[in-house]
């Protein structure tokens, strides 16, 4: 999806931000080819496509992925993955943001007028900064019935830019529900540290 600049609003969200929920990174859940035989890589649901990384021998990792770009330069701004990747098959959302972002202000998200939450911040790598939060049953309701996640960050400037951007949430429980009926999850081995990248 194609976002125009311009027209995103600089501003923060209005509620105030909430303590933030720390999401466990070690061990992710990967799960053998097979599983995924009648979902295709590329299937979309709505703006969402559903996406796959290899990482081993018959072992990946899959989630609904959707990227938006810059509408001027098509540059990617954003790229949201929503996957039950958490440590104990936790469904987990996973934000991807420009490497320039104020760290102090972390990364917020809403669904349409819901909570805010503030996102815990892993890491920051060449291409992105990383952000993840454990899906709760009462937020995952929200992304299911929700028309719109806003997610909110500060570009690091002399002015420190403040931008909302909205990620369409249309498609996203079809495609969930198809995930969460044809995986079959398998933790991979202690000590070994997957990207988060998809």
């Amino acid at each position: 999806m194609k976002v125009d600049l311009p027209n995103l609003l600089p501003r923060f969200f209005a509620t105030p931000f909430l303590p933030t929920l720390m999401v466990v990174v070690g061990a992710m859940v990967f799960a053998p080819h097979p599983a995924y035989a009648r979902l295709n890589v590329g299937e979309k649901f709505g703006p969402w496509s559903f996406s796959c990384t290899a990482v081993g021998v018959d072992k990946t990792r899959c989630g609904l992925v959707q990227v938006l770009t810059i509408k001027e330069t098509g540059k990617n701004i954003v790229k949201v993955i929503l996957g039950y990747l958490g440590k104990n098959n936790e469904l987990v959302l996973i934000i991807h943001t420009p490497m320039n972002i104020f760290l102090d202000t972390g990364v917020l998200v809403k669904v349409d007028q819901g909570k805010q939450f503030k996102t815990a911040l892993q890491r920051c790598q060449p291409q992105a900064c990383i952000a993840a939060l454990q899906v709760k049953p009462e937020f995952f309701t929200e992304l299911t019935t929700g028309t719109s996640l806003k997610i909110g960050f500060v570009l690091w400037s002399e002015k420190k830019i403040p931008f909302i951007i909205p990620v369409p949430l249309k498609g996203i429980a079809e495609g969930m529900a198809k995930i969460k009926q044809e995986t079959v999850p398998v933790l991979p081995q202690d000590g070994k540290e997957p990207d988060l990248m998809l």
